[in-house]
Parts: C-alpha cells; structure tokens; sequence
C-alpha cells in the first residue's frame, strides 16, 4: 500500500501489521505529526500520538469525549510531564497501584511536594529532610 499523493485507507474486519523488522508510521506535516487511533466511524480518538518541535506526547481519552485525559510529554533534555486533566471538575485523579515497590529516584537529591504549583514540603537529601506539610 503506498500513495505519494492522495489518501490512503485500510478497511477491514481486523487490520493486521506485521514486520520482522522496525514499523515506522510516518508523516511529512512540518508543524507536527500527529497519529489518532478511533473505533470505528467515530471521529473522536481514544489515542493520540505526536511529535512538533517541542517533542513528544501521548494522551489517552476516555470513552466518552476528548476533553478528558491522560497525558505524557517529553521535552528537551528528557524532561517529562505525566498530567491528567478532567475539564469540567477536578475528578482526574491519578493513582498509582504497584504490585510491588514504588521508587522515587532524584539523581540530584531534591524531591519537592507541590499543591496546585505551590511547594508545600521538600526533602533534600542527605543534609536538610524539610517536610512540612500545611497552609
């Protein structure tokens, strides 16, 4: 399947990619590329993928509209953003549920605690532990 000029569409039942080597979706848009994964005829995606000159991202949907979400983003020098946003409440919590450790690892030593961008505790490791939660 290729097309150097017009659109290309897959239909069927199930759609199967398979390579014995790396798969490469790819895209000349300079601005961005971006990849949406949908059901069916429903416009709305449940995935999206992309790349622009700030770097790469994920966001995830839920099923029931695109305004709420999961999303990861990656910037220069691997700084990384893990966010989740409900657009009409403050319900998109995240949790975290382990079947084993959970690790927090600063190469450099400092862990802040925020509340809505305002620090409320910080741990500097080894010589100052600060951890002072209030308002």
């Amino acid at each position: 399947l290729n097309s150097m000029t017009s659109n290309c569409t897959m239909r069927g039942t199930y759609v199967t990619i398979d390579s014995t080597q790396a798969l490469w979706l790819t895209n000349d848009d300079m601005d961005g590329t971006q990849f949406f994964m949908n059901k069916d005829s429903n416009p709305d995606p449940y995935a999206q993928i992309g790349n622009n000159l700030n770097g790469g991202q994920l966001k995830l949907f839920t099923n029931a509209n695109t305004v709420d979400y999961f999303y990861i983003s990656t910037i220069g020098n691997g700084y990384t953003t893990i966010k989740t946003h409900d657009n009409d409440a403050s319900l998109a919590h995240l949790v975290f549920d382990a079947d084993g450790e959970i690790n927090i690892d600063s190469s450099i030593g400092v862990i802040n605690f925020k509340d809505n961008g305002t620090t409320i505790g910080r741990y500097i490791n080894p010589v100052v532990a600060s951890m002072v939660f209030g308002r």
